[in-house]
């Protein structure tokens, strides 16, 4: 994430407003062979949310919830906004959010509510204080972040005009950044083109769809991630 933000840093939001399955830019991986074609772009996408959501805190924009720490509570494993975090990359990160609602490259956060509703208008109330910290404290944290959220809505609305946000709801726009949660393996068949071939019917194909089936909805995520 910090390398991408320093390479891109003072771009025109216009690098950031792509067509429906386009890529801002192109990928190479230092030391590692390979043609970007997609798959680069779209794993170094997902490196920058599994380094965004991690524990040992690389880059100080996002810190797991106090439920989490506590082991209590609702909102476990969840993630949110750390108050103080770098405006730049705030924007920045709103700037990415907008990219992926507009080519469908998701970006696959575990953000709480509280961080997606102020995005399109809705209010925070005590549910969203209990998932963050049931024992409470966190009506100061609302109030902590709020610097850091109007940040990523300067970035968002760079990329995606800011009265079409305030058509959705928090869930309709984490669907349109993160994706589906759930893989659905009927839906994907549905909606699967063969070529060079290939059918439905394919014993290959069966395999395949037979092999799908069985993994879990993590493993299914990084099927779909990896090609």
């Amino acid at each position: 994430f910090a390398q991408v933000l320093t390479s891109l840093s003072g771009k025109v939001p216009q690098l950031f407003r792509r067509r429906w399955g386009e890529r801002a830019w192109t990928t190479t991986f230092v030391g590692e062979g390979g043609d970007d074609n997609g798959g680069l772009y779209y794993e170094a996408l997902a490196e920058m949310v599994e380094e965004l959501q991690c524990p040992a805190e690389h880059v100080p924009l996002l810190q797991q919830t106090p439920n989490t720490r506590h082991e209590i509570g609702e909102g476990q494993g969840k993630w949110m906004l750390r108050p103080g975090a770098p405006e730049e990359a705030c924007v920045f990160l709103g700037m990415l959010m907008g990219l992926s609602i507009r080519t469908g490259a998701y970006l696959p956060f575990d953000l709480l509510r509280g961080f997606w509703a102020p995005l399109v208008g809705e209010a925070r109330g005590l549910s969203d204080v209990l998932e963050m910290d049931c024992l409470q404290r966190g009506t100061q944290m609302l109030e902590a972040d709020q610097r850091a959220l109007r940040a990523v809505y300067r970035g968002l609305e760079q990329v995606i005009p800011a009265h079409l946000l305030q058509l959705w709801t928090w869930r309709d726009l984490q669907e349109r950044v993160c994706g589906v949660a759930t893989i659905d393996v009927v839906v994907l068949k549905r909606n699967t083109e063969y070529e060079g071939g290939c059918s439905a019917t394919t014993p290959v194909v069966l395999y395949l769809w037979e092999a799908l089936e069985t993994m879990s909805n993590r493993e299914r995520q990084q099927f779909l991630r990896f090609v």
